[in-house]
């Protein structure tokens, strides 16, 4: 009788730790290959652009269909999911969406007869659409809603539209200089923002090991320096009559050059150091440093090519 209820007791202990042992592999495992923070600084290059479109667009266009359909996209996920924790995945997947969908609303700007066509508008408006946005939200109804990559997969056929206008000739897009430079100048001012923040948190919570933010910022930051680096590979693209000109074909090098060091920086563990420690170092504040320069390249592009005006 006793050997029996000792039995009974082990199996009451073994059955919720493998279960818990189930659960936990359940996460590791699927968060490790649901991972992808894509970096791949030939990307851009390898976009291919419709005969007459705007390469920038389609560079858009290909990083929103890699993003949600081919790294899968993660910020939405609920707990279920493995990838639910992976929050430096979903901080990079948002840096990249919100700097696309910053550039739309530079291109609509260069609508020659300024009348922003339907395309580009429905695109504009599902890429609104919040990365967090699941099937189901309780909180609001029970009946199922537009989940966010429903939401990016139409912005996507909505910019192909838009793009297979711009071929046709019934959407002109005009590639002035000016242009050009103002989002040069935009991309600066978005990374020197990076780098008050990253200076701001390295000064108020630097060298404290129990901070879950700095990750956070750095991973954002890196999206940003992403988007930027593949954004101008499809604007030098665009704006190529202006590229050629003197001095300008070595300035965008090296403001892409700039841009590729900054967003290589990956780090195993993102470290909350002091921005002057030895064993720990603050990755922000390196990261701020790589940013910064980036900045001042853009600002020097920009110069060049609206012949020192900006």
């Amino acid at each position: 009788m006793a050997d029996a209820a000792r039995r009974w007791f082990r199996r009451l202990l073994i059955w919720p730790l493998a279960l818990v042992l189930l659960i936990a592999l359940y996460y590791a495992i699927g968060g490790h290959f649901a991972h992808s923070i894509d970096d791949d600084p030939r990307f851009a290059a390898d976009v291919v652009t419709p005969d007459g479109g705007s390469a920038t667009v389609a560079v858009v266009a290909a990083l929103m269909t890699r993003e949600v359909d081919t790294n899968g996209w993660v910020a939405n996920d609920p707990m279920i999911f493995p990838s639910h924790f992976l929050d430096d995945m979903a901080n990079y997947q948002r840096a990249l969406i919100g700097a696309s969908r910053r550039m739309l609303a530079d291109v609509a700007t260069w609508i020659e007869d300024g009348v922003e066509p339907p395309s580009l508008e429905e695109a504009r408006a599902e890429l609104a659409m919040p990365g967090d946005r699941w099937a189901f939200d309780l909180s609001t109804s029970w009946r199922p809603q537009p989940t966010t990559e429903q939401a990016y997969r139409a912005s996507v056929a909505a910019l192909e539209r838009f793009n297979a206008e711009i071929s046709s000739g019934s959407v002109t897009l005009a590639y002035a200089p000016m242009s050009f430079a103002a989002t040069l100048n935009r991309f600066a001012s978005e990374l020197d923002d990076a780098v008050a923040t990253a200076h701001a948190h390295v000064d108020a919570h630097g060298g404290k090991w129990l901070n879950t933010s700095a990750d956070d910022l750095f991973m954002r930051t890196k999206g940003l320096l992403y988007a930027q680096h593949a954004l101008l590979e499809g604007l030098a693209h665009d704006f190529q009559t202006t590229v050629s000109a003197p001095n300008a074909a070595g300035a965008v090098s090296d403001a892409q050059a700039a841009l590729e060091a900054g967003l290589e920086l990956g780090p195993w563990l993102v470290l909350n150091g002091d921005a002057d420690g030895q064993f720990r170092p603050s990755h922000l504040s390196a990261q701020a440093a790589f940013a910064q320069r980036a900045a001042e390249a853009l600002r020097l592009l920009a110069r060049t090519i609206d012949g020192g005006t900006t």
